[in-house]
Formats: C-alpha cells, structure tokens, sequence
C-alpha cells in the first residue's frame, strides 16, 4: 500500500491512543484522589460486641458472688447445740433468711453461707449456695476455710474470748483470720454468752474489717428464729449490699434519699476532692467595729432581748495547714478506695466569699439560722470552688512526679496557685534511707492508674466546703428537715459536695487565725460521712443503725426481753425481736473494707454494663452513617474495651475482686474514650449524594469531550475497516485495474518508439503499425515486458490468464 493510503490510518491510530491516554491519565487521577480522601474505616467487631449483649443480659453477669462463713460455738453440755443432720438445715435457713432481710432473689444473687460448727471432738461444716448461682458457684465454698479454732475445746480461751469487747474481739478475730481477710470472704461469729439472761434479746455488732460477731442465750440455741433472724439483719446490708442487684435497697430501713442517683465518678473511675477554706468577709479587727458592736449588745440586753456576742464581731482570716490534714486523713481514705476510686485531692483558701442567703438571729438557739429549704441557695454560683481542672490531674496520669499538682484559679483581677504538694523528702540517692523514702513517695501516689485514652476524660468533682461565715452571722446553724440543727452544722448536696459551717471566734486583734484542730478533725469525720453517702455506701450503715430506735419502741424491749407466755404459743407478733446492733467505724480511714468491697460490686456491674452500651452504641452510630471514619488507633481502643470487658466477666465470675474491678474500669474508660474520640468527628460526615452535587460540575464537562472523542473514533475505524469476503473482492479488481493501467501505459510506450520508422508511409499503414500491425510481436512484448510482471503480481499469480486474454487481443487485432 502506498504511503498516500497509510497516513489515514496513521492518524487515526494516534488519535485513538491519544484519546485512550487522557482518559487513562483520568481515571488513575480519580483513584488517587479517592484514595486520599475515602473514609478510613477498620474492621468493626460488631458481632463480638452483640454477643457481649447478650451475655450481658443474664441477671449474674459481672456480678461478685459473696461468701459468708458462720462460726457457730458450742462448747458442750448445758448448751442448746446442733445435732450433725441439723447443720445443713441451719445454713439454708439462715442463707434464705439473708435473701428476705436483703431484698435479694435467689436466682440473681451469688451468695454462699458456710457454716462451721465446733463442738466437743466434731467439727462439721456445710454449705448452702443460692439457688440461681449453682452450677457457677459450686467450687466457690471448697476453697480455703476458715476451721474450727478450738473455741469449744478450750474453757480459758473461750472465758477469755466472751470477756472481750467489741474492739477487741474485733482484734482477735482479725490476728486469727490472718491470710483469709479478703475481699468477698466474710465471717459471722455466733456465740452462746453464759452471762445472758433468760429473757435477754440477741445482739450483736459489724466489725472494722470483714467479720461480726453476734451474741445469744445459751438455752435458745443458734438455730433459734431470733438468732436467725439476728444474723441475717447483720449479714445482708454489712455483706450483701449490691449483691447482683443495681440498687442497694433493704426493705426494712425505709425510703433511701440517695436511690438512684449516679455515682460522683468518671468513667474511668476518677475522683478528685476540691477543699476549700471560704472566708465570707474577712478584714482585720476594727475597735471602732466592735465598739459599735457592744453597744448593740448591751442596747439588746437593755430591752430584755439577746443579740449577737461581742466576740463574734471579731473578724481575721483564717488559714489552714492542709499538707498535715491530707496526710493524717485523706492518705488513709485514698489507700482504703485504691480498689474503687482514683482519688485526688487539692485545696485552697478563699477569701470574700458571703452566702446568698441571710440568716435570721433565733433567741432560743442564741444563733443565726438558716432555714432547710434555703440550704441550696446558700452557695454562691460565683464563688471560684472549681480548681480549674479541665482534664486529668498530672499525678493522677501517671506522669507526674508529684502525688497532686498544683491548679489555678482565679482571684479577682489574678491567677493564684491553689492546691498543695505533698512529697515527702527524698534521701541523698545510695544512702541507706534512699529506698525507703523512694517506697513512702510510690505509697502516696495514686495505687490504681489510668488506662489508656482516659486523659479525654475529665474526673468527676465534688466540694469539699468549710465556711467562715461573716462576723455579724456568727454563730449560724443550719437547720434540717425537723427544724432542728443539722448534724455537724453542714449539709450535703448530691453531685455537688458538702459544706460545713465554721463557728470560729478568731483571736483579738489577730490579721490571720489558723483553724483549730478539733474543728479540722471534725471537719474531717463529717467529710468521710458525707462521701460515704455520695458514694452510695450509706444505705447500707443506715440499715443497721436505724433497727435500734424501732428495737427500742417493742414491747419485748421495754420489758427486757420475752414476755412470759404459755408454752407452745409465739410471744410476738410479726418478726422475731431482736436485740441491739452497733457498727464499729474504722478510726483510720473513717470507711470499712466491707463498704468498699460493696462499692467495688456495684462498679463492676455498673461499669462492664455501661462498657456494653457503649460499644453497642457506637457500633449502630457506625451502621447508620457509612461514612463516619474508624481510625486504626480508635478500632485498637474497641479492641481493647472489649477484652477487658470480657476479662472482668471471668474475673467476676471467679470472685476476684481487685482484677475484676480493674479490667471492668479499664473497659468503661476504653469504650468511653472510643466512643468521645476526635478523629470520629475531624472529618466531616459526607453523604455520598452531596459528593456527586459537588464533583459532577467539574467532572462532566470534562467527561463529555472525551467520551465523544473516543465514541467517534472508535465508530470511525469500525466504518473503515471491511468484512473478510469484501476485502478480497475489492483487493482482486484493484490489481486488475492497476495491471490494465499499466498495459496501456507500456502500448503508449512502444508506439512513441516505433513512430520514425513509419514516418513517410500512408496513415492507413501507420495506423495498421502503431495498433499492432505484428501483432505477435506486440502481444509477445506485452507479454514478456514489464506489464505482464506487474500483472502477474496484481493478479496474485494468475498470469496465465492475463497471458491468454493479451495474446488472443493480438491476433484479432492483428486479423482486423
């Protein structure tokens, strides 16, 4: 084909792969482009997450079973004893009894009551278990047991034993169960007391620690109603309290103010204590004031009215050594919680800080008083409690080197640090005290460390307030609900903190006074009484103290005990009566273990259920907007949340206490931190429809060229390119025509070369000559010149017939 022919076809090749270039070039821009703005999203373990629901919904899931173990003496004859078949009757009576006092069901609280009676020469023991929890707390009572202490065997020790009081046989009972005082394993002690009269009620009392003991007439024996129904008035709120349940409730203590309120906690279990030193209105001491303030004294005294003392009107600030304070009461409280709470603390001293509220002067009570329903108003709003705690305290994240770093707050038209350091001093390092004072500083930091992603979650507050109300107000006394004073002069608000009122009466003439310390001490224990309501923990303790009153309004009581009634006949009605209850306050850390082992009960639910909901709720958040990105770090933290959630279902099951707590908070905090994480909002969440709104303005214009272009010409070179049989047809007559063009040519030829030798001659025979008048000879040139080549490959090697059709042509013509 000649060049002519090729360059349509060249053109054409060039403007197709031009076109296929672009459009590649288009579509890699496109993939790069999407894979720098697509929405990262790791894997979802949504069905883990589901099944974790469902685990979640059996009414023993995260719940710490209990165990109590009731040491029942019987020294021998002349005592009402049980008989070996009576034992197992004894511990399911008094287990069921312990489900009634508490409110519980049988199937949703993992309770164990072991009972070990010590007899002369036999030590038996049985085991109940709830009905619900069987099969997962059958191996919990064939652990290691307490057993039999010889306690009948030996009169000196048991003469010794009963004579003891209640602290100290709490001591006693705390050397002899060394090893097995630990979380979740309680002891009851029940006791026949010789000295006991006949009529006299049973009574007993909760330890500091994890046991109660509980005293009766011998004659009645252990299995006696009252005895039961005794021992299970002090196991169910002491040992039992969050015992599978959400709610702390116990039927016979009425109503709980503080029932279903939130925990003041983080989700990562953080809980700092802000305590504040508010001056109301301090100035240093006028005379002229307190003249004034004489005079209205004696002005008052004068008209038979009782006004103000002249001491109150002495005003000075008042300051207080915290670093002290912390050190001999809160580092205590903060070992005793480690278990449960994170906590952290911090303090400062205010100054112009008056109430809201104005209190009226009482004649009767020689005070100012502020009326109940005014408590909640007596706080200014703009009062600068707030430490300025925006996120988690330095120390209390680990990297710190300090237990509590200091805060800012504002004061007026300056920041001032608020807050004290507590670090012990450090010895010379390779001295001999270098490693004890390296042991006392890790002992005052914080036992229970944050997890990860737990600094995006700021610690719950509360206030701890102490008040130095105005000269002219003092004394004030805050009034409770009855109208009369309230305990400890403070009040309590859920979610909020306490506040106490300080009725210090400063030195004469004295600038800044310091807080004296019994009221500090009292500051202190009314702190630890109103955290431990804040908490949760008061129903409990409330539960035993308020049998007392009720005790003591039944006719048994007011006789001394049972009435004398024919035999057969019951003495009462209703209830058995029992004697007094006490509970002992431990005097260190103002909070038993066994409140905090019912503090850390409730968590664990509280905290792998909340851990659920939230991976629960992200994962439908994720289902529903596409978009929404899972960074890789986010799908780790999910990762996370999720083991350890199912770790503190195992350890709970298991009855380990301390690890399911941590696992159980570390699931709470991760799922939180998950689920409030930025880099699920940095991007913005948009639709797909709103992309192509935006994109297709740009792109289509662009598109519709190209497309066209490469339409056309892919349209353009299947019009040009012919069918197979076409082809043929068309190459045949082609190279026919091309060999008749050429024949002619080559005539044209010979004829110009024979024209001088006839020049002369008649045009008849010219004529004759040029139009082959030898014709052989013509034919036989036309045949074996050049034309016949070029035929011969035109035709495709068919020379032959060309040869014949040629020569026959000759000789016509050569006859014509």
């Amino acid at each position: 084909m000649s060049p002519e022919a090729q360059a349509p076809s060249g053109r054409s090749r060039r403007r197709l792969w031009g076109v296929i270039y672009i459009i590649a070039y288009v579509t890699l821009a496109v993939a790069f482009w999407y894979r720098t703005v697509r929405v990262p999203r790791v894997p979802f373990p949504q069905d883990d997450i589901t099944a974790l629901e469902v685990e979640l919904t059996d009414p023993l899931a995260a719940a710490l079973p209990a165990t109590v173990t009731v040491y029942v003496v019987c020294p021998g004859p002349g005592y009402n004893c049980l008989e070996y078949k009576d034992v197992s009757p004894f511990a399911q009576a008094l287990g069921e009894a312990v489900l009634r006092e508490g409110g519980l069901q049988g199937d949703q609280a993992p309770l164990v009551v072991r009972v070990v009676h010590d007899a002369p020469g036999a030590c038996s023991t049985s085991s109940w278990v709830a009905p619900g929890a069987k099969q997962r707390l059958a191996g919990a009572s064939a652990g290691d047991a307490l057993g039999c202490l010889d306690l009948s065997t030996s009169q000196e020790l048991r003469r010794s034993v009963l004579s003891l009081g209640e602290r100290e046989f709490d001591d006693w009972v705390a050397k002899e169960l060394a090893g097995q005082d630990r979380p979740g394993n309680y002891f009851l002690f029940l006791m026949p007391d010789p000295w006991m009269t006949v009529k006299a009620l049973p009574h007993g009392f909760v330890g500091r620690r994890r046991a109660a003991a509980a005293r009766y007439v011998p004659a009645r024996g252990p299995a006696h109603e009252t005895v039961v129904r005794l021992a299970a008035l002090l196991v169910a709120p002491a040992f039992a309290s969050y015992l599978g349940r959400d709610q702390g409730q116990f039927p016979d203590s009425g109503p709980d103010p503080d029932a279903g309120l939130p925990l003041p906690l983080s989700p990562a279990a953080q809980l700092h204590l802000s305590f504040s030193l508010c001056n109301a209105h301090p100035s240093p001491h006028d005379p002229l004031r307190a003249a004034s303030a004489a005079a209205a004294a004696a002005a008052a005294s004068a008209e038979g009215a009782d006004g103000p003392d002249e001491g109150a009107a002495r005003s000075a600030a008042l300051t207080w050594a915290f670093p002290s304070f912390e050190t001999q009461f809160l580092q205590p409280l903060k070992e005793v919680l480690a278990p449960a709470v994170r906590l952290t603390v911090s303090s400062q001293v205010l100054y112009f800080t008056p109430p809201r509220v104005n209190a009226t002067w009482d004649p009767a009570r020689r005070a100012h008083v502020v009326p109940h329903h005014q408590l909640p108003f007596l706080v200014d709003p703009d009062w600068p409690l707030d430490p300025g705690r925006t996120g988690l305290p330095n120390s209390a994240a680990g990297g710190g080197t300090t237990p509590y770093d200091l805060a800012a707050a504002v004061a007026g038209s300056r920041h001032i640090g608020v807050g004290e350091v507590l670090a012990p001093p450090t010895a010379a390092v390779g001295s001999a005290g270098h490693a004890a004072a390296e042991r006392a500083a890790a002992a005052a930091r914080p036992r229970l460390m944050p997890p990860r992603g737990a600094e995006a979650l700021p610690p719950a507050v509360l206030n701890m307030v102490l008040l130095a109300p105005p000269p002219r107000l003092r004394p004030l006394l805050l009034l409770g609900p009855d109208g009369e004073p309230a305990a400890a002069n403070s009040m309590r608000m859920p979610g909020w903190g306490m506040l106490q009122v300080l009725n210090q009466v400063p030195p004469e003439g004295a600038i800044l006074a310091a807080v004296e310390q019994e009221p500090m001490q009292a500051f202190a224990a009314e702190a630890v009484s109103q955290l431990r309501s804040l908490l949760g923990l008061g129903a409990a303790r409330r539960a035993l103290l308020t049998h007392n009153p009720r005790h003591n309004a039944t006719p048994a009581a007011n006789v001394g005990g049972f009435p004398v009634v024919p035999r057969g006949h019951r003495p009462y009605a209703g209830p058995p009566p029992v004697g007094t209850l006490s509970v002992l306050t431990a005097l260190r850390t103002g909070l038993a273990p066994w409140e905090v082992d019912a503090l850390v009960r409730r968590r664990v639910r509280e905290d792998v259920a909340a851990a659920g909901s939230t991976l629960a709720a992200l994962g439908r958040l994720l289902e529903k907007v596409p978009t929404l990105a899972l960074p890789p770090a986010v799908g780790a933290v999910v990762g996370d949340a999720l083991g350890s959630a199912r770790r503190a279902l195992r350890l709970a099951a298991k009855g380990r206490y301390e690890e399911a707590s941590r696992a159980a908070q570390e699931a709470r905090a991760w799922a939180e931190a998950a689920f409030g994480d930025p880099s699920l909002s940095a991007r913005l969440n948009v639709p797909d429809t709103h992309l192509v709104g935006v994109y297709l303005p740009f792109c289509l214009p662009a598109a519709v060229p190209l497309l066209q272009a490469l339409f056309a010409e892919l349209f353009r070179r299947r019009r040009s390119k012919p069918q197979p049989e076409a082809a043929a047809v068309a190459g045949t007559a082609a190279a026919a025509a091309v060999a008749a063009a050429a024949a002619v040519a080559t005539v044209a030829a010979a004829a110009k070369q024979a024209a001088p030798t006839v020049e002369g001659s008649t045009p008849k025979k010219a004529g004759a000559v040029a139009e082959g008048s030898t014709p052989k000879k013509a034919g036989a040139g036309a045949e074996a010149g050049t034309p016949k080549k070029a035929q011969t490959e035109a035709e495709g090697g068919t020379p032959k017939k060309g040869h014949k059709h040629g020569h026959k042509g000759g000789k016509h013509g050569g006859r014509k």
